[in-house]
């Protein structure tokens, strides 16, 4: 018996000549095109044809087409496919050598089934615009893989259902027109590789990946960069429904452009105020090789994610632009850990080249794990710019910093702000800037630890160079333990080089506690031109379980700076290693507790020029206070100012001290009782 084998259609061809010379050979799987089906027109400089082919006859359904080029003399061995029209056809494998303009497939509002199994191209939107062609493909179903060798450039590519895998040689480039140079899918895109830039341009969603729900991997060999339009130059997700990031590789820079959000990897926009849609993103990871820099732009240059951050790290700088909240890394609630490998500078813009949490619609309530910066954080001209956390809803539980904290000229800026703040290393100084709160370590209720190896250097703004709990009439709160290498030295602004609690705000009732646990200075305790500056304070209820200073308290020209002042709170154990010094500004180097458990001088005490300074007074308002403990290497001297160099309590205890007391000229001074 003869077995009947299955019938087969042999692969129909046709075969065409470009303009160059070149033999291009399109070859389908089922159905046969003719010159009527593929068309021919040429490039505007006439060097190339641009070739057009129609599969969307019934007899080309799930056809897979091949377009081959035999180079001739004078040829580039490439061809020009402006458009490939399948609708409603799906189609198979599409296999181009050369460029491809367009290509639409699928039938439906969405599409059903396979729109296109595969897609390998050389590049795509290099040549085929300038012979009128538009540049938009629409793939209506799920796509497979997507492979452009080279370039992919001013293309318009949408899926209005998922795809696979995409995978571009080159980079993707934006245009002048909205929309071009642009990947939307609307439902989840498995992964996305461009070994180039991604590049935004001119016009709004240029050199964009979007997608309507979850995006998992992203690798960039080169850069993002920001375009002039608004929201150009972006890796975005969860444009339809809350979505995940599952991880964003950028070899190189993330650079923000002129354009509103643009140079952004995350969430399209961070105003919550219209609703949820397009902002519940979640961005378990994104590992930058270079720096993410703000640009002009709103927003642009940024990291975000609008749920929570899993894991950031950035090898290089987090810079701030003039753009407001431009070169951030910021999340809506939580935000896992950031590493930065080079420093952050704060920008012109509010909020730029700063790490937040609290942006979503709880505003203003976050989490930041860890925070790890191998340079320097710097603030600039911008308010809270080189900001690390946002506002008074924020837990953060550690911070590393390898160089200085230092404000700029920005309100806030090169500061720390949160509800709570725990674990903090600064590895070289505390700087303040000439604005208030610049170069501050700040928290509203707790701070764990504070270390610095270097010096404390209060600025020309008030709170400036401080490290400080400001507190409202809510809660109680305390700072455990603060540790300074070098020395704490005040400045112009009123409480700069300051550690301190401070009430804000009325809210009735009773005033919380405020605790400060032990302080440690390696070297000395100095006070400047600005009130309160270069001291210890805490005006409020609350005590100070101890304090080192291993050189001496030295007062300034502000009044009570280069001191001690708990005025309704116990002082533990005050040890100073040096001397106890006023100097002109009234109450300045002085120590001052409603009681003291003891207080140790190795050197002397020496008066000022003005009312208390380089004085110890323990007592309060409404009552005389207790030394129990009182030991003083040298001399007791007293001053001109009124009171300088005195010891004022109602009882002390056990009193040492090894030199002289000498009255100076003020009245009082130079006295102990």
């Amino acid at each position: 018996m003869i077995e009947i084998l299955e019938s087969r259609i042999a692969p129909a061809s046709l075969v065409l000549t470009d303009v160059d010379g070149d033999k291009v050979t399109f070859t389908t799987s089922s159905g046969a095109l003719d010159n009527t089906l593929v068309t021919k027109t040429t490039t505007l400089d006439g060097a190339h044809t641009v070739f057009a082919v129609d599969m969307s006859l019934g007899v080309f359904a799930d056809s897979n087409l091949t377009v081959a080029v035999k180079k001739g003399s004078g040829g580039d061995g490439k061809a020009i496919v402006g458009h490939i029209e399948a609708e409603p056809n799906l189609l198979g494998t599409v296999k181009i050598t050369g460029d491809l303009g367009s290509v639409d497939s699928g039938f439906g509002t969405f599409g059903t089934g396979v729109a296109l199994k595969s897609l390998t191209v050389d590049s795509m939107g290099r040549y085929a615009g300038s012979a009128g062609y538009v540049l938009k493909s629409t793939l209506r179903g799920d796509v497979g893989s997507f492979v452009v060798k080279g370039d992919v450039s001013r293309v318009n590519l949408y899926f209005p259902r998922g795809v696979d895998s995409i995978s571009i040689g080159g980079s993707l480039i934006g245009g002048s027109a909205d929309g071009e140079g642009s990947i939307s899918v609307r439902e989840s895109l498995g992964k996305i590789a461009i070994k180039g830039d991604v590049r935004g341009g001119g016009g709004k969603y240029t050199g964009d990946v979007v997608t309507g729900d979850n995006l998992g991997t992203v690798s960039i060999g080169g850069s993002i960069y920001g375009g002039l339009g608004d929201f150009s130059g972006a890796i975005v997700a969860g444009q339809q429904h809350a979505a995940t990031i599952a991880k964003v590789k950028v070899a190189g820079s993330v650079i923000g452009g002129a354009g509103e959000s643009s140079g952004v990897i995350g969430n399209r926009t961070l105003d919550v105020s219209g609703g949820t849609t397009g902002l519940s993103v979640t961005l378990l990871r994104a590992i930058i090789g270079g720096d993410v820099v703000g640009g002009t732009g709103v927003e642009s240059g940024r990291i975000s994610g609008l749920v929570e951050i899993g894991k950031v790290k950035i090898k290089g700088d987090l810079v701030g632009g003039k753009g407001d909240r431009s070169g951030i890394v910021g999340a809506g609630a939580e935000l896992a850990g950031v590493a930065i490998g080079g420093a952050i500078q704060g920008g012109v813009g509010i909020n730029s080249g700063a790490i937040l949490a609290g942006l979503g619609e709880a505003a203003g309530v976050g989490t930041i794990t860890q925070v790890t910066v191998g340079g320097s954080v710097i603030g600039g001209a911008g308010d809270h710019s080189g900001l690390i956390g946002e506002g008074d809803g924020i837990e953060i539980g550690g911070v590393t910093i390898g160089g200085d904290l230092a404000g700029g000229s920005g309100m806030g800026s090169g500061s720390f702000s949160s509800a709570n703040l725990g674990k903090v290393v600064i590895k070289k100084d505390l700087r303040g800037g000439a604005a208030d709160y610049s170069g501050s370590v700040l928290a509203r209720f707790t701070i764990d630890s504070v270390a610095i190896g270097g010096s404390i250097f209060g600025g020309a703004g008030g709170a400036s160079g401080s490290i400080s709990i400001t507190s409202t009439n809510i809660a109680p709160g305390k700072m455990n333990k603060i540790t300074v290498g070098g020395s704490v030295i005040g400045g112009g602004g009123f409480h700069s080089g300051s550690i301190f609690d401070i009430i804000y705000g009325g809210g009735g009732g009773s005033s919380p506690r405020l605790d400060i646990g032990s302080i440690s200075i390696g070297k000395d305790l100095v006070g400047g031109n600005g009130p309160n500056s270069g001291e210890i304070d805490n005006p409020g209820l609350g005590d100070l379980n101890s304090l080192t200073v291993k050189g001496s308290v030295i007062g300034g020209s502000g009044a009570a700076s280069g001191g001690v002042s708990l005025r309704s709170g116990i002082a533990g154990i005050v040890t100073i290693g040096g001397s106890l010094i006023g100097r002109s500004g009234a109450s300045s180097g002085g120590l001052f507790a409603a009681h003291f458990d003891s207080i140790t001088i190795g050197g002397s005490l020496l008066g000022g020029e003005s009312l208390q300074a380089g004085s110890i007074f323990a007592g309060s308002m409404v009552a005389d206070g207790v030394i129990d403990v009182l030991k003083i290497g040298g001399d007791v001297r007293g001053s001109t100012g009124e009171l300088s160099g005195s010891i004022s309590a109602g009882n002390i205890g056990l009193k040492l001290i090894g030199g002289a007391i000498i009255r100076g000229t003020g009245t009082n001074s130079g006295k102990v009782s």
